[in-house]
């Protein structure tokens, strides 16, 4: 039987002839094993000897064996056959609680044996004095096969009866082991590429034993996020460290071998990794496979410890979820650039245009928008990486002419000529719900100059700009020049956004 979080406490009895202090002896350790004999030999002048070791809790209880002196008897009765140690202990005491009545001239002992009766030793010495009802102890080593431990009691018959009584209320051996505490520290990665290996989870897991050393065998770690673990996370592995500080650099132990996830989001990793008083750090680094979903989210946390961490000779707690802080959220690597509708959705043939303009012997200027609610500039990005630029261009490159049916004239050239001018500082940026326009810098107002100016910049990102997001670009101005004198046509010219 275990007890814990129990320390020594001392009852005094009051007699008319004086104080007797009387020790009940309980653990002072945080768990305790109490394992007894249960059988015996000998024993013709002993009433009821099973109830020397019947208590089936926390030793020692009122019921006790009584032995008579009729006649000299060495040994009178031998406890034997110990109950099997459940634990590798930490320290370990044999204890007899007894009393005696009657004792005058005749003499009695309690002796005990670790090597099976080969050799006694005292417990009680032999001794012709009543003793009070007590319990009498030695720490034993904690290594000792309590299949060798017996104990016997003796008797002496000196002249006549001296109606002597030997009471055993209990005999037990007391061992303590160790209690393994697991928790965890730090927070989840933020985000992790879909397909990608060796993503660390971030954070870690932490084991700690308030006593000796022993060895953890088995993990059982639970995804609980919206990814489906079974179809698209694999290999999960767990590497350790006995650290004060969590800090995952690739460099730490392998904990057995990968490990995969089954049908209900459960993975058991097995290997040996030892736990002493020292913190340990657990860190989880997994797979993430093709068609795993954008946005899906991973969790992962040992749902129960006390039962799916493994730790020999140990308790393990607590019996309550034990969870890294924040989540993992799964996302395609890609930087992407697409003309979207309010809804969201792409648009097959986005197109600008302009307002006419009349024939005219002077230069003019013709003014349009980039980017209105039916046809949004989305940047998405979900690489790891935060910086890009979005920009315009020629599709035919600079080369490029505003082409009429019959007529033509430049976007790059001079206001005489023919020039367009984008200009991103009129723009209006609408992130993902989540996200921010932090770290994304407006584009300026920027005419386009063949062989100078080939390209216009409409936003920029630096790195403290987020990832796993979108952001819809409207309202970015454009003038265009129209040379004096330009012939009346229908003008088209292609046009790229892009983004890198």
């Amino acid at each position: 039987m275990k007890r814990r979080g129990f320390n020594y406490f001392l009852l005094t009895i009051i007699w008319l002839l004086g104080a007797v202090v009387l020790l009940w002896p309980v653990s002072a350790y945080a768990d305790t094993e109490y394992r007894r004999p249960t059988a015996y030999t000998g024993g013709s002048k002993t009433t009821n000897p099973t109830y020397a070791y019947d208590n089936g809790t926390t030793p020692p209880n009122d019921t006790y064996s009584t032995s008579a002196a009729l006649s000299t008897s060495t040994p009178e009765i031998t406890f034997t056959t110990w109950q099997t140690t459940t634990y590798t202990y930490t320290a370990l005491t044999l204890y007899v609680n007894r009393a005696t009545t009657g004792y005058v001239d005749d003499t009695w002992d309690i002796q005990y044996t670790l090597n099976g009766g080969t050799s006694w030793l005292n417990l009680d010495p032999a001794s012709s004095t009543n003793a009070t009802r007590a319990s009498v102890s030695v720490a034993l080593t904690p290594s000792q096969n309590l299949s060798q431990v017996q104990i016997r009691h003796n008797y002496v018959k000196n002249k006549g009866s001296d109606s002597t009584r030997l009471m055993i209320y209990d005999i037990w051996t007391t061992g303590t082991y160790g209690t393994v505490t697991v928790g965890s520290t730090g927070t989840q990665t933020t985000r992790v590429v879909i397909p990608s290996t060796n993503n660390y989870l971030g954070g870690a897991f932490t084991l700690v034993r308030d006593a000796g050393t022993a060895n953890a065998t088995s993990f059982l770690i639970s995804e609980t996020g919206s990814v489906n673990a079974t179809s698209y996370l694999s290999n999960l592995d767990l590497y350790y460290e006995t650290a004060g500080t969590c800090t995952y650099n690739a460099t730490e132990t392998l904990f057995g071998t990968a490990a995969s996830f089954n049908a209900s989001q459960q993975a058991t990793i097995t290997g040996t990794l030892p736990v002493g008083t020292s913190q340990v750090c657990a860190y989880l680094v997994f797979d993430v496979a093709s068609g795993a979903l954008n946005d899906d989210v991973v969790d992962m946390q040992i749902t129960n410890p006390s039962t799916q961490v493994v730790v020999a000779s140990s308790t393990v707690t607590p019996a309550t979820a034990v969870a890294i802080s924040g989540s993992t959220t799964l996302s395609t690597n890609t930087l992407n650039v697409d003309i979207v509708d309010s809804g969201g959705s792409s648009v097959s043939n986005p197109s600008i245009t302009f307002p006419a303009k009349n024939f005219t012997w002077d230069t003019q200027q013709s003014n349009a928008t980039l980017g209105v609610s039916a046809q949004q500039i989305r940047v998405s990005n979900t690489t790891l990486t935060p910086s890009w630029t979005l920009s315009i261009a020629a599709t035919g490159g600079p080369t490029s002419l505003w082409t009429g049916s019959s007529y033509s004239y430049d976007y790059n050239g001079t206001a005489a000529t023919g020039r367009l001018t984008v200009n991103g500082s009129t723009s209006t940026i609408t992130p993902k719900s989540g996200c921010s326009t932090t770290g994304l810098t407006q584009g300026t107002s920027t005419s386009f100059v063949q062989g100078s100016m080939d390209s216009v910049t409409l936003l920029s990102a630096n790195a403290s700009a987020g990832t796993n997001c979108y952001w819809d670009i409207t309202g970015v101005s454009l003038t265009q020049d129209i040379p004096a004198g330009q012939q009346g046509d229908t003008y088209t010219i292609n046009m790229t956004v892009s983004v890198i």
